[in-house]
């Protein structure tokens, strides 16, 4: 059962980057891809991850981040999906936070993320607030 899943899965992957090379003619997709296929910096020490799509999940769970990263020995990365909610906040200077692109939905990608950020929990908010 799971090599089917497995191959139904790498299937699905195969299209979607043959229907993104195709889009790539345009430079908000390019550039989107680009990110999300570079290697992460290297975090120096243990991270705990917070995975947003948007700039409306951030605002649901940057309390929560700042007080992590306030009173815990981790560094607290803010992950985002989408371009627009990533260059938003990641110009705030006066954040207690690490800032990145989640990476291509692939286990490779997700792996080197990982690894490279070394991430110790992660927590994704699923559900946003625009106050």
């Amino acid at each position: 059962m799971n090599q089917v899943l497995l191959s139904m899965y790498r299937a699905v992957w195969r299209v979607f980057i043959w229907l993104t090379n195709a889009r790539l003619q345009s430079p908000q997709i390019l550039h989107w891809y680009k990110l999300r296929i570079s290697p992460p910096s290297e975090n120096a020490t243990s991270t705990v991850l917070f995975h947003c799509a948007s700039l409306g999940e951030y605002e649901r769970i940057k309390t929560i981040a700042d007080h992590v990263a306030l009173n815990t020995k981790y560094q607290v990365e803010i992950s985002f999906f989408s371009p627009s909610g990533f260059e938003r906040v990641a110009q705030d200077k006066k954040s207690n936070f690490s800032f990145s692109y989640s990476p291509l939905d692939t286990p490779k990608f997700v792996k080197q993320y990982l690894l490279t950020k070394k991430v110790k929990a992660a927590v994704i908010s699923t559900n946003e607030v625009w106050p």
